[in-house]
């Protein structure tokens, strides 16, 4: 006699298992096609917005070691102009920041031809510490685009005009200059690459005032010589630290004495400063580069 064994098995906890799963594969999905489609439309909202702004370049100028032009972008609703100086240098050639140190030639900005057209201050992006022809000093090299705002009053027959004078150097330096013109007119048509260029130049710009970065100590060593303590909030990896005074103060950029990861100790010359100043009680503006970027520290 054969005794037949039947094995009852339950399967509802395999089928809720694979049913489960069928869900989660289509919820992650389904995740998914939004999120591509959110990254989509996003890249979608932003070329519809670089490929729609009001705007217009220049041709390029030369300016012997290297190129200039003119960069311009106007907002219809507030009248207001962004806009940029863009540089390109030639491979070895340099140009300069707002206060070199003790030699050099600072850039000049003219919009006084302008017709209609009101500019604000043109901005300097971070600096880097350069060498030309046995001196150091702050400047550019490459690529650099000097961002400015202004206020176009009249669009029938605004003129943005400028004349631009800056010192280029690979071992000897020489004068550069070189005009540019953007009638109002040209402000109507669409320019991406414009819009990118003023993008670019914002960007180069050191953050200012943050708390994460101060000047601890201010005091004179021996003679014109003085020791400035700075702190920052991370770490400092060969810090650059550059000083500017009032109008006719020359200061060379300062010389890291140590570098104690969160603060560092700079060397700061003030020999080349008028007799009757008094650096202690005199405001200056400190720049401090780190890792390529750039802040303006609070004294």
């Amino acid at each position: 006699m054969k005794i037949v064994t039947v094995v009852l098995v339950d399967f509802s906890d395999f089928y809720d298992y694979i049913t489960s799963m069928i869900i989660w594969k289509i919820m992650t999905s389904v995740y998914r096609l939004g999120q591509l489609i959110k990254l989509a439309t996003g890249i979608l909202v932003s070329v519809f917005l670089v490929t729609n702004v009001n705007a217009a370049t220049t041709d390029w100028q030369d300016i012997g070691g290297g190129k200039a032009r003119l960069v311009a972008m106007f907002d219809p609703v507030t009248q207001l102009i962004s806009g940029a100086i863009e540089v390109k240098l030639l491979p070895g050639w340099k140009t300069y920041w707002r206060n070199p140190g003790s030699s050099g030639i600072p850039p000049d900005f003219d919009f006084a031809g302008s017709n209609f057209f009101k500019a604000g201050e043109v901005k300097f992006p971070t600096p880097q510490l350069l060498e030309a022809g046995g001196a150091t000093f702050a400047g550019y090299m490459d690529h650099v685009a000097f961002p400015f705002e202004g206020n176009l009053s009249d669009l029938q027959s605004g003129l943005i005009k400028l004349v631009v004078f800056l010192g280029v150097c690979e071992e000897i330096c020489i004068p550069a200059s070189a005009s540019f013109e953007i009638p109002s007119g040209k402000l109507l048509t669409s320019d991406a690459e414009a819009y990118q260029a003023i993008e670019f130049a914002k960007r180069s710009l050191p953050t200012i005032g943050v708390d994460e970065a101060r000047v601890l100590k201010f005091d004179i060593v021996e003679g014109n010589n003085y020791s400035v303590t700075i702190g920052f909030h991370d770490q400092l990896v060969e810090p650059i630290l550059f000083v500017e005074g009032p109008e006719n103060w020359y200061l060379p950029p300062a010389i890291l004495l140590e570098n104690n990861e969160k603060t560092a100790v700079f060397n700061l010359d003030l020999s080349d400063t008028p007799k009757d100043a008094d650096p202690k009680t005199t405001l200056l503006r400190y720049t401090l580069v780190n890792r390529n970027q750039g802040f303006e520290l609070k004294p």
